[in-house]
Protein backbone atom coordinates (compact mmCIF):
# COMPACT_ATOMS: atom_id res chain seq x y z
CA UNK A 1 0.00 0.00 0.00
CA UNK A 2 3.06 2.07 0.78
CA UNK A 3 4.41 1.34 -2.49
CA UNK A 4 1.63 2.01 -4.52
CA UNK A 5 0.90 5.70 -2.58
CA UNK A 6 4.30 6.82 -3.44
CA UNK A 7 4.23 5.37 -6.82
CA UNK A 8 1.23 7.79 -7.45
CA UNK A 9 3.05 11.10 -5.70
CA UNK A 10 5.76 10.88 -7.77
CA UNK A 11 3.54 10.04 -10.81
CA UNK A 12 1.80 13.64 -9.67
CA UNK A 13 5.29 15.57 -9.13
CA UNK A 14 6.21 14.43 -11.90
CA UNK A 15 3.54 15.85 -14.44
CA UNK A 16 3.37 19.11 -12.16
CA UNK A 17 6.99 19.62 -12.90
CA UNK A 18 6.11 19.26 -16.94
CA UNK A 19 3.36 21.43 -17.31
CA UNK A 20 4.57 24.29 -19.66
CA UNK A 21 6.07 27.44 -17.43
CA UNK A 22 3.71 30.04 -17.53
CA UNK A 23 6.87 32.29 -17.72
CA UNK A 24 7.85 31.64 -21.30
CA UNK A 25 3.90 32.77 -22.69
CA UNK A 26 4.51 30.24 -25.91
CA UNK A 27 1.15 31.18 -27.20
CA UNK A 28 2.12 33.74 -29.89
CA UNK A 29 2.56 30.86 -32.85
CA UNK A 30 -0.22 28.78 -31.29
CA UNK A 31 -3.01 30.87 -31.80
CA UNK A 32 -3.64 29.62 -35.50
CA UNK A 33 -3.91 26.34 -33.88
CA UNK A 34 -3.13 22.81 -35.52
CA UNK A 35 -6.77 21.40 -36.74
CA UNK A 36 -5.58 17.91 -35.86
CA UNK A 37 -4.78 18.75 -32.30
CA UNK A 38 -7.02 18.02 -29.85
CA UNK A 39 -7.30 18.39 -25.91
CA UNK A 40 -10.30 17.67 -23.90
CA UNK A 41 -10.52 20.52 -21.45
CA UNK A 42 -12.64 18.80 -18.84
CA UNK A 43 -12.32 18.40 -14.89
CA UNK A 44 -14.66 16.52 -12.28
CA UNK A 45 -18.08 17.39 -11.23
CA UNK A 46 -18.22 18.16 -7.67
CA UNK A 47 -19.83 19.70 -4.54
CA UNK A 48 -18.23 23.16 -3.30
CA UNK A 49 -19.83 23.54 0.23
CA UNK A 50 -18.01 20.04 1.24
CA UNK A 51 -15.60 17.98 1.15
CA UNK A 52 -14.12 16.09 -1.66
CA UNK A 53 -16.60 13.09 -3.07
CA UNK A 54 -16.46 9.84 -4.48
CA UNK A 55 -15.70 9.64 -8.21
CA UNK A 56 -19.06 7.29 -8.40
CA UNK A 57 -21.14 10.78 -6.85
CA UNK A 58 -19.26 13.41 -9.33
CA UNK A 59 -20.14 11.31 -12.60
CA UNK A 60 -23.80 11.78 -11.81
CA UNK A 61 -23.93 7.71 -10.61
CA UNK A 62 -25.89 7.44 -7.21
CA UNK A 63 -23.43 7.09 -3.83
CA UNK A 64 -24.15 6.06 -0.45
CA UNK A 65 -23.41 9.05 0.75
CA UNK A 66 -23.06 12.88 -1.16
CA UNK A 67 -21.68 14.28 1.79
CA UNK A 68 -18.18 12.62 2.40
CA UNK A 69 -16.00 10.20 0.43
CA UNK A 70 -15.96 6.47 0.39
CA UNK A 71 -13.29 4.45 2.00
CA UNK A 72 -11.68 4.05 -1.74
CA UNK A 73 -12.18 6.84 -3.59
CA UNK A 74 -11.14 6.62 -7.48
CA UNK A 75 -9.95 9.46 -9.18
CA UNK A 76 -8.37 10.24 -12.50
CA UNK A 77 -4.90 10.61 -13.15
CA UNK A 78 -3.94 14.18 -14.90
CA UNK A 79 -2.81 13.78 -18.13
CA UNK A 80 -1.78 15.92 -20.92
CA UNK A 81 -4.50 14.54 -22.89
CA UNK A 82 -6.90 14.71 -19.67
CA UNK A 83 -5.74 17.64 -17.53
CA UNK A 84 -7.83 17.58 -14.36
CA UNK A 85 -6.40 19.49 -11.01
CA UNK A 86 -2.80 17.80 -10.60
CA UNK A 87 -2.37 19.52 -6.94
CA UNK A 88 -5.77 17.54 -5.95
CA UNK A 89 -5.56 14.19 -7.89
CA UNK A 90 -8.55 14.83 -9.60
CA UNK A 91 -10.78 16.40 -6.70
CA UNK A 92 -12.82 19.41 -7.44
CA UNK A 93 -11.11 22.17 -5.35
CA UNK A 94 -11.94 22.83 -1.42
CA UNK A 95 -13.46 26.42 -1.38
CA UNK A 96 -13.19 29.48 1.42
CA UNK A 97 -13.38 33.34 1.11
CA UNK A 98 -9.70 33.39 1.60
CA UNK A 99 -8.43 30.69 -0.67
CA UNK A 100 -10.78 32.11 -3.34
CA UNK A 101 -9.51 35.47 -2.53
CA UNK A 102 -5.75 34.23 -3.21
CA UNK A 103 -6.42 32.67 -6.36
CA UNK A 104 -8.05 36.02 -7.47
CA UNK A 105 -5.43 37.95 -6.23
CA UNK A 106 -2.48 35.59 -7.73
CA UNK A 107 -4.17 34.93 -11.14
CA UNK A 108 -4.68 38.55 -11.99
CA UNK A 109 -0.57 39.63 -11.38
CA UNK A 110 0.29 36.40 -12.76
CA UNK A 111 -2.11 37.60 -16.21
CA UNK A 112 -1.58 40.91 -16.38
CA UNK A 113 2.42 40.42 -15.75
CA UNK A 114 2.17 38.31 -19.01
CA UNK A 115 0.36 41.00 -20.74
CA UNK A 116 2.90 43.54 -20.20
CA UNK A 117 5.29 41.42 -22.51
CA UNK A 118 3.06 42.43 -25.41
CA UNK A 119 2.13 45.82 -24.44
CA UNK A 120 3.09 47.01 -28.12
CA UNK A 121 1.81 44.11 -30.39
CA UNK A 122 -1.73 45.02 -30.72
CA UNK A 123 -2.00 42.00 -33.02
CA UNK A 124 -1.55 39.73 -29.99
CA UNK A 125 -3.46 41.08 -27.90
CA UNK A 126 -6.12 41.06 -29.44
CA UNK A 127 -5.81 37.52 -29.88
CA UNK A 128 -5.23 36.85 -26.32
CA UNK A 129 -8.25 38.79 -24.67
CA UNK A 130 -10.36 37.72 -27.62
CA UNK A 131 -9.74 34.00 -27.04
CA UNK A 132 -10.37 34.54 -23.73
CA UNK A 133 -13.71 36.23 -23.88
CA UNK A 134 -15.23 34.05 -26.61
CA UNK A 135 -13.61 31.27 -23.94
CA UNK A 136 -15.73 32.36 -21.23
CA UNK A 137 -18.78 32.88 -23.87
CA UNK A 138 -18.41 28.94 -25.05
CA UNK A 139 -18.01 27.53 -22.07
CA UNK A 140 -21.61 29.08 -20.28
CA UNK A 141 -23.32 28.88 -23.98
CA UNK A 142 -23.44 25.32 -23.55
CA UNK A 143 -26.25 25.07 -22.21
CA UNK A 144 -29.80 24.61 -22.45
CA UNK A 145 -32.10 25.32 -19.74
CA UNK A 146 -35.42 24.05 -21.48
CA UNK A 147 -34.37 20.72 -21.19
CA UNK A 148 -34.81 19.42 -17.56
CA UNK A 149 -31.83 16.81 -18.17
CA UNK A 150 -29.25 19.27 -19.59
CA UNK A 151 -26.93 19.63 -16.89
CA UNK A 152 -23.97 22.20 -18.52
CA UNK A 153 -22.91 25.57 -19.00
CA UNK A 154 -20.11 27.44 -17.15
CA UNK A 155 -18.54 24.37 -15.83
CA UNK A 156 -14.59 24.48 -16.72
CA UNK A 157 -15.62 22.19 -20.11
CA UNK A 158 -16.25 22.75 -23.79
CA UNK A 159 -17.27 20.42 -25.79
CA UNK A 160 -15.48 19.15 -29.27
CA UNK A 161 -17.84 20.76 -31.59
CA UNK A 162 -16.53 23.43 -34.74
CA UNK A 163 -17.75 26.18 -32.56
CA UNK A 164 -15.19 25.75 -30.28
CA UNK A 165 -12.08 25.12 -32.90
CA UNK A 166 -9.27 26.96 -31.87
CA UNK A 167 -9.88 26.78 -28.11
CA UNK A 168 -9.93 22.68 -27.55
CA UNK A 169 -6.73 22.29 -29.32
CA UNK A 170 -3.39 21.32 -27.50
CA UNK A 171 -1.20 24.17 -29.25
CA UNK A 172 -4.00 27.02 -28.41
CA UNK A 173 -3.36 29.27 -26.69
CA UNK A 174 -5.93 28.06 -23.55
CA UNK A 175 -3.70 25.10 -23.32
CA UNK A 176 -0.71 26.67 -23.12
CA UNK A 177 -1.21 29.57 -21.63
CA UNK A 178 -4.27 29.23 -19.64
CA UNK A 179 -4.17 26.14 -18.39
CA UNK A 180 -1.01 25.75 -16.36
CA UNK A 181 -2.09 29.06 -14.84
CA UNK A 182 -5.12 27.45 -13.67
CA UNK A 183 -3.26 24.12 -12.89
CA UNK A 184 -1.31 26.61 -10.30
CA UNK A 185 -4.18 27.49 -8.40
CA UNK A 186 -6.98 23.88 -9.02
CA UNK A 187 -6.69 23.57 -5.33
CA UNK A 188 -8.36 27.01 -4.31
CA UNK A 189 -10.75 27.62 -7.65
CA UNK A 190 -12.53 25.86 -9.94
CA UNK A 191 -11.57 25.71 -13.39
CA UNK A 192 -15.30 27.40 -14.81
CA UNK A 193 -14.54 29.63 -12.35
CA UNK A 194 -11.22 30.53 -13.64
CA UNK A 195 -12.51 30.96 -17.19
CA UNK A 196 -14.88 33.25 -15.96
CA UNK A 197 -12.13 34.99 -14.16
CA UNK A 198 -9.51 35.64 -17.13
CA UNK A 199 -12.60 36.71 -19.64
CA UNK A 200 -13.36 39.00 -17.03
CA UNK A 201 -9.94 40.46 -16.66
CA UNK A 202 -9.56 40.74 -20.40
CA UNK A 203 -12.42 43.05 -20.94
CA UNK A 204 -11.24 45.37 -18.07
CA UNK A 205 -7.35 45.23 -18.97
CA UNK A 206 -8.48 46.12 -22.93
CA UNK A 207 -10.56 49.21 -21.35
CA UNK A 208 -9.07 52.35 -21.87
CA UNK A 209 -10.79 54.28 -20.05
CA UNK A 210 -10.18 51.84 -17.00
CA UNK A 211 -13.93 52.15 -15.76
CA UNK A 212 -14.80 48.64 -16.43
CA UNK A 213 -15.95 46.58 -13.35
CA UNK A 214 -17.28 43.51 -14.11
CA UNK A 215 -19.53 41.83 -11.05
CA UNK A 216 -17.53 38.40 -10.25
CA UNK A 217 -19.23 35.48 -8.45
CA UNK A 218 -17.77 32.23 -7.80
CA UNK A 219 -19.11 28.30 -7.03
CA UNK A 220 -19.28 27.26 -10.54
CA UNK A 221 -19.21 23.03 -10.63
CA UNK A 222 -16.94 21.43 -13.16
CA UNK A 223 -18.08 18.58 -15.17
CA UNK A 224 -15.91 15.86 -16.91
CA UNK A 225 -18.74 15.51 -19.40
CA UNK A 226 -19.71 18.47 -21.73
CA UNK A 227 -20.31 15.92 -25.09
CA UNK A 228 -22.60 17.93 -27.73
CA UNK A 229 -22.43 17.56 -31.39
CA UNK A 230 -22.09 20.51 -33.84
CA UNK A 231 -26.21 20.01 -34.38
CA UNK A 232 -27.28 19.90 -30.47
CA UNK A 233 -24.28 22.71 -29.40
CA UNK A 234 -26.85 25.28 -28.03
CA UNK A 235 -24.40 27.90 -29.47
CA UNK A 236 -25.44 30.55 -32.05
CA UNK A 237 -24.42 29.18 -35.90
CA UNK A 238 -22.86 32.52 -37.24
CA UNK A 239 -23.09 31.34 -41.11
CA UNK A 240 -26.91 30.06 -40.72
CA UNK A 241 -28.40 31.94 -43.73
CA UNK A 242 -30.37 34.94 -42.84
CA UNK A 243 -33.66 34.19 -43.96
CA UNK A 244 -34.02 30.52 -42.50
CA UNK A 245 -36.18 30.92 -39.21
CA UNK A 246 -34.54 27.69 -38.01
CA UNK A 247 -31.20 30.22 -36.32
CA UNK A 248 -31.72 33.78 -36.86
CA UNK A 249 -34.48 35.54 -36.31
CA UNK A 250 -37.40 33.02 -34.14
CA UNK A 251 -33.76 30.80 -33.78
CA UNK A 252 -31.44 33.58 -32.55
CA UNK A 253 -33.76 34.63 -30.17
CA UNK A 254 -34.10 31.02 -28.98
CA UNK A 255 -30.33 30.74 -28.38
CA UNK A 256 -30.30 33.20 -26.29
CA UNK A 257 -33.37 33.90 -25.23
CA UNK A 258 -35.07 30.48 -23.82
CA UNK A 259 -32.09 28.22 -24.00
CA UNK A 260 -29.52 30.59 -22.06
CA UNK A 261 -32.43 32.65 -20.36
CA UNK A 262 -30.70 35.77 -21.23
CA UNK A 263 -32.93 38.76 -23.38
CA UNK A 264 -32.46 40.51 -26.41
CA UNK A 265 -30.96 43.39 -25.20
CA UNK A 266 -28.25 40.92 -24.10
CA UNK A 267 -27.78 39.50 -26.96
CA UNK A 268 -27.10 42.68 -28.80
CA UNK A 269 -24.76 43.83 -25.55
CA UNK A 270 -22.87 40.86 -25.76
CA UNK A 271 -22.40 40.95 -29.76
CA UNK A 272 -19.79 43.90 -28.66
CA UNK A 273 -17.60 41.57 -27.59
CA UNK A 274 -16.68 41.16 -31.47
CA UNK A 275 -14.92 44.75 -30.71
CA UNK A 276 -11.73 43.14 -29.93
CA UNK A 277 -10.33 39.99 -31.56
CA UNK A 278 -9.60 38.29 -35.09
CA UNK A 279 -11.36 35.78 -37.17
CA UNK A 280 -8.33 33.04 -37.98
CA UNK A 281 -8.53 31.25 -41.22
CA UNK A 282 -7.21 28.41 -39.52
CA UNK A 283 -10.20 28.02 -37.32
CA UNK A 284 -12.61 29.39 -39.71
CA UNK A 285 -11.31 28.29 -43.09
CA UNK A 286 -14.80 29.60 -44.90
CA UNK A 287 -13.90 32.69 -43.63
CA UNK A 288 -11.08 35.38 -44.61
CA UNK A 289 -8.55 36.56 -41.58
CA UNK A 290 -10.14 39.67 -40.39
CA UNK A 291 -11.67 42.17 -37.54
CA UNK A 292 -15.17 43.45 -36.87
CA UNK A 293 -12.88 47.28 -36.30
CA UNK A 294 -9.87 48.47 -36.59
CA UNK A 295 -8.89 48.52 -33.19
CA UNK A 296 -9.47 44.45 -32.53
CA UNK A 297 -7.13 45.05 -29.09
CA UNK A 298 -9.39 47.92 -27.43
CA UNK A 299 -12.62 47.14 -25.95
CA UNK A 300 -14.98 49.88 -27.09
CA UNK A 301 -18.28 50.79 -28.85
CA UNK A 302 -16.02 50.89 -32.34
CA UNK A 303 -17.68 47.60 -33.26
CA UNK A 304 -20.91 49.06 -33.23
CA UNK A 305 -19.75 52.76 -35.06
CA UNK A 306 -18.31 50.09 -37.94
CA UNK A 307 -21.37 48.64 -38.43
CA UNK A 308 -23.23 51.06 -38.70
CA UNK A 309 -21.34 53.39 -40.82
CA UNK A 310 -19.55 51.44 -43.45
CA UNK A 311 -21.16 49.33 -46.14
CA UNK A 312 -21.41 45.77 -45.65
CA UNK A 313 -21.06 43.88 -48.38
CA UNK A 314 -22.39 40.06 -48.62
CA UNK A 315 -19.77 37.41 -49.39
CA UNK A 316 -20.05 33.89 -50.04
CA UNK A 317 -17.52 31.20 -48.99
CA UNK A 318 -15.52 30.07 -51.38
CA UNK A 319 -14.99 26.62 -49.21
CA UNK A 320 -18.91 26.21 -48.56
CA UNK A 321 -21.17 27.98 -51.21
CA UNK A 322 -24.29 27.83 -48.84
CA UNK A 323 -22.30 29.77 -46.53
CA UNK A 324 -21.75 33.38 -46.83
CA UNK A 325 -20.34 36.15 -44.47
CA UNK A 326 -19.39 39.64 -44.83
CA UNK A 327 -16.82 42.43 -45.81
CA UNK A 328 -16.72 46.09 -45.23
CA UNK A 329 -16.19 48.54 -48.54
CA UNK A 330 -12.79 49.91 -48.99
CA UNK A 331 -11.96 47.74 -45.53
CA UNK A 332 -10.42 44.36 -44.42
CA UNK A 333 -13.29 44.44 -41.32
CA UNK A 334 -15.40 41.90 -41.37
CA UNK A 335 -19.41 40.81 -40.32
CA UNK A 336 -21.10 37.82 -40.00
CA UNK A 337 -24.93 37.10 -40.07
CA UNK A 338 -25.30 37.54 -36.44
CA UNK A 339 -23.94 41.12 -36.74
CA UNK A 340 -25.90 42.57 -39.38
CA UNK A 341 -29.07 40.76 -37.89
CA UNK A 342 -29.17 42.97 -35.10
CA UNK A 343 -28.68 46.08 -37.17
CA UNK A 344 -30.54 45.58 -40.34
CA UNK A 345 -33.26 42.72 -39.14
CA UNK A 346 -33.34 38.70 -40.59
CA UNK A 347 -35.28 38.87 -43.30
CA UNK A 348 -33.30 39.50 -46.48
CA UNK A 349 -31.24 37.63 -49.34
CA UNK A 350 -27.80 37.41 -48.52
CA UNK A 351 -26.26 35.38 -51.22
CA UNK A 352 -26.68 38.15 -53.82
CA UNK A 353 -23.97 39.38 -54.64
CA UNK A 354 -25.40 43.11 -55.07
CA UNK A 355 -26.51 42.87 -51.23
CA UNK A 356 -25.08 45.57 -49.44
CA UNK A 357 -26.46 47.01 -45.76
CA UNK A 358 -25.27 50.30 -44.21
CA UNK A 359 -27.10 53.18 -42.69
CA UNK A 360 -26.79 54.99 -46.18
CA UNK A 361 -27.52 51.85 -48.21
CA UNK A 362 -26.64 52.38 -52.25
CA UNK A 363 -28.65 53.39 -54.37
CA UNK A 364 -31.10 54.81 -52.11
CA UNK A 365 -28.92 56.53 -49.61
CA UNK A 366 -30.96 55.97 -47.08
CA UNK A 367 -30.80 53.14 -43.65
CA UNK A 368 -31.26 49.45 -44.71
CA UNK A 369 -30.28 46.89 -47.46
CA UNK A 370 -30.39 46.58 -50.63
CA UNK A 371 -33.17 43.76 -52.14
CA UNK A 372 -34.51 43.36 -48.89
CA UNK A 373 -37.52 40.78 -48.19
CA UNK A 374 -38.49 43.14 -45.66
CA UNK A 375 -37.86 47.05 -45.11
CA UNK A 376 -38.64 46.98 -41.43
CA UNK A 377 -35.64 47.85 -38.67
CA UNK A 378 -35.46 45.82 -36.33
CA UNK A 379 -35.93 45.70 -32.97
CA UNK A 380 -32.57 45.60 -31.80
CA UNK A 381 -31.65 48.77 -34.39
CA UNK A 382 -32.49 51.13 -31.57
CA UNK A 383 -29.83 49.84 -28.68
CA UNK A 384 -27.07 49.23 -31.62
CA UNK A 385 -27.66 52.90 -32.55
CA UNK A 386 -27.24 54.15 -28.98
CA UNK A 387 -23.73 51.90 -28.47
CA UNK A 388 -22.82 53.20 -31.47
CA UNK A 389 -22.71 57.03 -29.81
CA UNK A 390 -22.69 56.36 -26.51
CA UNK A 391 -19.17 54.41 -25.35
CA UNK A 392 -20.34 54.54 -21.60
CA UNK A 393 -23.80 53.42 -21.91
CA UNK A 394 -22.14 50.33 -23.92
CA UNK A 395 -19.34 49.60 -21.24
CA UNK A 396 -21.78 49.69 -18.71
CA UNK A 397 -24.36 47.39 -20.22
CA UNK A 398 -21.71 45.07 -21.14
CA UNK A 399 -20.01 44.55 -17.53
CA UNK A 400 -24.03 43.38 -16.34
CA UNK A 401 -24.76 41.59 -19.58
CA UNK A 402 -21.11 39.62 -19.14
CA UNK A 403 -21.81 38.66 -15.40
CA UNK A 404 -25.36 37.34 -16.39
CA UNK A 405 -24.24 35.29 -18.91
CA UNK A 406 -21.04 33.81 -17.12
CA UNK A 407 -23.75 32.71 -14.70
CA UNK A 408 -26.21 30.95 -16.36
CA UNK A 409 -28.02 28.41 -14.53
CA UNK A 410 -26.96 29.19 -11.31
CA UNK A 411 -28.59 30.93 -8.16
CA UNK A 412 -26.82 33.60 -6.15
CA UNK A 413 -25.69 33.69 -2.72
CA UNK A 414 -27.89 31.15 -1.41
CA UNK A 415 -30.37 30.92 -3.58
CA UNK A 416 -29.90 27.89 -5.75
CA UNK A 417 -30.25 27.82 -9.50
CA UNK A 418 -30.78 24.72 -11.87
CA UNK A 419 -26.64 24.27 -11.75
CA UNK A 420 -26.11 25.24 -7.82
CA UNK A 421 -25.50 28.50 -6.34
CA UNK A 422 -23.01 31.22 -6.59
CA UNK A 423 -21.25 33.56 -4.24
CA UNK A 424 -20.82 37.18 -5.37
CA UNK A 425 -16.74 37.78 -4.98
CA UNK A 426 -15.60 40.15 -2.12
CA UNK A 427 -11.81 41.33 -2.83
CA UNK A 428 -9.65 42.01 0.76
CA UNK A 429 -7.38 44.38 -0.59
Amino acid sequence: MFLYLSILLLSALIQLLLLPNIQSCPYLTSLDSSPDGKLAASNLRGNHGSDYHDNRQLQGVSSASSSSPTSSPSYPTSTASNPFCVKTGGRPPKLSTKGIQTAVKSIKTLFYGNLSAYANNSLTLSDIFGQSIRLAFHDAGEVDLTNSNDFKGADGCISDTKANKGLKEATSFVNTLLEPLWQKYCDLISRGDFWALIGKLSVEKADPTGTMNIPYYYGRVDKADCALTDATNPLPNPFAALNTSSFLGPGLVHSFVNRMGLTVNDLVTLSGAHTIGHVHLSNNPELVDGAWDDTPHVFDNNYFNFLLNSQSIARTSTIVPVLNFWKANNSETIRLNTDIAIAFGFAFQPHQTSQECSSTSVPTNSYGCINPLSTTPPSTLSLVQLYAANNSAFLTDFASSFSKMSNIGYGFNGSTGKLGSLTMFTPAY
